[in-house]
């Protein structure tokens, strides 16, 4: 594994992190109940 390659996968985990996050910021404002 090179130095790279680590660092993408790390990006991709924050960037999936941040994404659930916001999408489930935006249901919870959308499905408010």
């Amino acid at each position: 594994m090179s130095i790279f390659v680590i660092k993408a996968v790390k990006n991709k985990e924050k960037n999936y992190k941040r994404q659930s996050f916001y999408i489930k910021k935006r249901l919870g404002q959308k499905g408010s109940r």
